[in-house]
């Protein structure tokens, strides 16, 4: 997953300063659940919203992990923040 918003986030136009961006997850993997990404030069937010019990447990558990591989990506911005609603 830290890979796929790497290259999302690096298609970004740089003349736009800030953007966001809703994408249904995939309902195999995390029914009921998206993600709310939101850019800008200088943070990165991620916001899963689910009303799936398995799918908030499944990103909770994994949150961690996803921080760690995105904070090693040079070309994101240091401030990054996840969410699970």
């Amino acid at each position: 997953m830290a890979s796929t918003i790497a290259t999302l986030c690096a298609r970004a136009d740089p003349a736009i300063v800030n953007w966001t961006v809703t994408i249904p997850m995939d309902p195999a993997v995390l029914p009921e659940t998206t993600l709310q990404l939101s850019l800008s030069p200088h943070w990165l937010a991620l916001r899963f919203s689910t009303l799936s019990p398995q799918s908030h447990h499944l990103v909770c558990r994994y949150r961690p992990r996803l921080l760690e591989q995105l904070e090693r990506l040079p070309q994101l911005p240091h401030g990054i923040d996840i969410e699970v609603l």
